[in-house]
């Protein structure tokens, strides 16, 4: 009994070391957190392979380890692709041990992974409590059938052992999830970290260049509106002080950008009617859409409302809409959908356009940074910061070639006096 007990706690040390290390190799190396989920593959396979080397040993021939750990962390934290890449090398290595039950297992993991797979959906949004129950839901249903196993074959007198071995490991799992969790609210606050500095330098230089350039323009355009009127000019000029006139209005709309970056948000917030403000900006946006040939397919949901600045928020979907109807080009689709979703009201703005890479998608929102020839990276920088106000989040899906599909959350808000809820608005534009 003595040498079964410790090798449970062997089985504990497998599970933690590999997770340790882990995270103390990339806690030192944050410029490197775009291969987090390889170097976290890495650290499962390690732990798989330690924990089939080193079954807890029966005398009877029976064993049982920790491999359904990997398999859990794999699928919840990089995802279903990486959950399948741990199940197979588990069954190649388990083929090279040569190890009975092939089918049975086959079906348990099947079922495993399918149960994991519907979680992971959902995985992020949840509270450390709720992963911890969900997380400890599908280990146990596993336990069970593995003590019912046992049961089943008559070995009786190993159930209190294994008893004791699920319970020690089901800690040692919670705490393998305590620490990824941890290291996820560093690295998220390590980049909440990186774009305040940014942003903060950015704020000050765009705060004093936009004052300073402001005034001589305003200048300039007040005299090329004198040279405009004067009658010793022909058409040719006129039309030259037009572009120029144009030009340096396209400039001051520039200006007004880089000074939303430095005004802090100090305007009293009220509840908006999100629905109504999404119909609205789509008609605005209905002239730009007729000249790029490009059509908009709306899905609204009547009744959202959230909690900010109306002109904010307009001016978050604006940029939004707008940038995804330039990169469609012509003939291109937008389709604009917003719902409830538990506690959230969910935009979404989906183009079928050229699409971004994941560096790209990485970059967003950083000041200056634009995927555009034209552009200057400030209005996606505006909207994240608005969003980012309102406690709200911005999610970015796309593939090269495919499009992009940018999806807002923002809390929901209720109204002092509650509108009747009403069905689906579904309207054609463009």
């Amino acid at each position: 009994m003595s040498l079964h007990v410790d090798q449970i706690f062997l089985h504990a040390l497998i599970v933690l070391l590999p997770i340790v290390f882990y995270q103390l190799g990339f806690t030192r190396s944050y410029r490197f957190h775009s291969k987090w989920k390889g170097k976290l593959l890495f650290a499962l396979i390690v732990m798989l392979f330690l924990t089939m080397s080193f079954p807890v040993q029966m005398d009877s021939g029976f064993h049982f380890d920790v491999r359904i750990v990997p398999v859990i962390i794999a699928t919840l934290y990089g995802g279903p692709m990486q959950g399948l890449i741990v199940i197979a090398a588990m069954f190649i290595y388990r083929t090279y041990l040569d190890q009975a039950g092939l089918l049975v297992s086959l079906l348990n993991y099947t079922i495993a992974f399918v149960l994991l797979v519907g979680l992971y959906r959902r995985y992020n949004e949840l509270t450390l409590l709720r992963k911890n129950i969900f997380v400890s839901l599908i280990y146990w249903l596993i336990a069970g059938n593995r003590a019912f196993q046992l049961y089943n074959i008559e070995q009786h007198e190993y159930i209190d052992l294994y008893l004791l071995f699920t319970i020690i490991i089901w800690c040692t799992l919670l705490v393998v999830i305590s620490f990824i969790e941890n290291l996820n609210e560093q690295l998220a606050l390590q980049k909440q970290i990186q774009r305040s500095e940014k942003m903060s330098v950015v704020s000050q230089l765009a705060a004093s260049v936009a004052h300073e350039v402001r005034n001589p323009m305003t200048s300039i355009r007040g005299f090329m509106q004198l040279m405009y009127s004067d009658n010793n000019i022909n058409d040719t000029q006129r039309k030259y002080i037009d572009i120029s006139l144009e030009e340096l209005d396209r400039v001051q709309l520039i200006i007004n950008d880089y000074l939303s970056l430095a005004k802090p948000n100090t305007k009293i917030v009220q509840p908006i009617n999100l629905s109504i403000e999404m119909e609205k900006v789509i008609e605005l946006m209905r002239s730009y859409t007729n000249i790029q040939s490009v059509i908009i397919e709306s899905n609204i949901q009547d009744q959202l409302f959230v909690k900010g600045n109306q002109g904010e928020i307009k001016q978050v979907l604006i940029n939004l809409i707008k940038n995804g109807i330039e990169a469609t080009g012509n003939n291109g689709r937008i389709q604009v959908n917003s719902f409830r979703e538990d506690k959230w009201a969910v935009i979404e703005i989906i183009d079928n356009g050229k699409g971004m890479c994941k560096n790209q998608i990485d970059l967003l929102g950083t000041p200056f940074y634009s995927t555009k020839d034209l552009g200057t990276g400030v209005g996606l920088t505006i909207s994240y910061q608005i969003i980012d106000l309102m406690k709200g989040k911005i999610e970015v899906e796309s593939e090269v070639g495919k499009g992009t599909k940018f999806t807002i959350k923002l809390p929901i808000c209720f109204p002092d006096k509650p509108s009747v809820q009403s069905d689906h608005i579904t309207s054609l534009t463009g």
